[in-house]
């Protein structure tokens, strides 16, 4: 009798059976009539936060899982957001939010971490290098390491073109 996962969050259910990718169907996948999803190699991919599993025989009753808390996954990138325009040599506020895989906000990424900003040159006349703020409020040349602080994923700084 295979067995459907499914899930409220919208994410992908994968890792189960023999090659489908969200469906409990082998003998060893269950023990006394329970199947331990963890050892069974199930891996959920997708959105962070409280939902739940629904699991559907191919015949009999569905059983619905009561709330899971999914947390976000470990960093793979960092996203930088801010305003689409600036004036040369003010301030821009600037966002660093790391984001796992699935795209949700790494929480677990805290700490001082050491960024290196490039990409923007020195205006000309008079030569000025372009700079971010570190997390002691010094403004540091692009091309340097510069010490930000993340909580929750993410870090407020800002930056200055010429």
């Amino acid at each position: 009798n295979n067995v459907t996962v499914t899930n409220s969050l919208g994410g992908t259910v994968t890792g189960l059976g023999s090659g489908a990718s969200n469906i409990l169907n082998q003998a060893g996948d269950f023990t006394s009539g329970v199947a331990n999803l963890t050892t069974d190699g199930i891996t959920y991919t997708g959105a962070s936060g409280a939902g739940t599993f629904t699991f559907t025989p191919a015949s009999g009753t569905a059983v619905t899982s009561s709330s899971v808390t999914i947390s976000p996954g470990a960093a793979t990138k960092l996203v930088v957001t801010g305003t689409g325009t600036q004036t040369a040599g003010t301030s821009n506020s600037i966002t660093i939010t790391a984001k796992d895989a699935s795209g949700n906000t790494a929480t677990g990424y805290t700490g001082s971490k050491n960024l290196t900003f490039s990409g923007a040159t020195s205006s000309t006349a008079p030569v000025t290098t372009a700079k971010v703020t570190n997390s002691a409020a010094t403004d540091i040349a692009f091309g340097t390491t510069t010490a930000l602080t993340f909580a929750s994923g993410a870090v407020t700084t800002n930056m200055k073109l010429y």
